[in-house]
């Protein structure tokens, strides 16, 4: 499972930003921050406030809890933007608008499913971090699971 640990330090590299430059933002020292990384403490929840600005997450994203950054506001914000001239709502329109928001959210919900497969992957010790998993493992790995699902159908 992923841990908050893992997710400030991937957001963190992600914007290319060092342990000294979330310090700054957050008004506490580079080895608090190091501690927030490796050693299981845990900010405070106005600075967790400040991290799911900074990174534009929501918290549960930020603390491991889901593998869906925000898709809430991301909803919010692309309705409004579709309505915000109408003077009324044509259907046609927000059917086209929930057929495109329908379609995102199942790329996100593969997306989930893939890094719940990689996370597995490195729970069982297929694979010791994303990274790792090259085309040729993963087919290696696919063939073995599909060989034991044959077996169990037997």
């Amino acid at each position: 499972m992923v841990t908050f640990a893992d997710r400030l330090k991937l957001l963190r590299t992600e914007k290319d930003l060092t342990q000294q430059d979330i310090a700054n933002i957050l008004n506490v020292g580079r080895a608090t921050v190091a501690g927030y990384e490796t050693k299981g403490k845990q900010p405070d929840f106005d600075k967790l406030c400040k991290l799911c600005e900074l990174f534009n997450v929501s918290l549960d994203y930020l603390l491991g809890r889901s593998e869906i950054r925000d898709p809430y506001n991301d909803l919010e914000a692309k309705l409004y933007e579709e309505t915000k001239d109408s003077k009324s709502l044509d259907i046609n329109e927000l059917n086209k608008f929930f057929d495109n928001i329908d379609k995102e959210l199942k790329a996100k919900k593969a997306e989930t499913l893939a890094e719940r497969f990689l996370d597995l992957l490195i729970d069982c010790g297929e694979i010791k971090t994303k990274e790792d998993l090259t085309t040729g493992k993963a087919l290696k790995i696919l063939g073995k699971i599909f060989d034991q699902l044959k077996e169990d159908t037997k």
